[in-house]
């Protein structure tokens, strides 16, 4: 009875592998592959202004005093834009 739960054991077939995860859709620069441009995220970048004005206990004179003096990793605007913080202390993007 033993040896027949141990057979029975080792006769179980066995799963295949895991199919790899799929390529993650930010794009990694390569000779071959461009990368592909993406809209920032305006409600991110309100979010570190919001911060910023409770660090710094007012709110920045303008998008460029935020800039300036941020550590946040501010990503590029799309071509021919560019930001603005608006009354509400909400980054909206605006024509250049």
């Amino acid at each position: 009875m033993v040896l027949g739960g141990s057979l029975a054991a080792g006769c179980k077939k066995k799963t295949p592998e895991a199919p790899p995860p799929p390529p993650s859709t930010q794009a990694v620069a390569t000779a071959a592959s461009p990368v592909v441009a993406q809209a920032p995220d305006l409600g991110e970048i309100t979010r570190q202004v919001r911060r910023w004005i409770l660090k710094n206990q007012r709110p920045p004179k303008s998008f460029e005093d935020f800039a300036s003096t941020t550590s946040y990793q501010i990503p590029p605007p799309p071509a021919g834009k560019k930001y603005v913080i608006n009354r509400q202390m909400h980054v909206v993007l605006e024509n250049r």
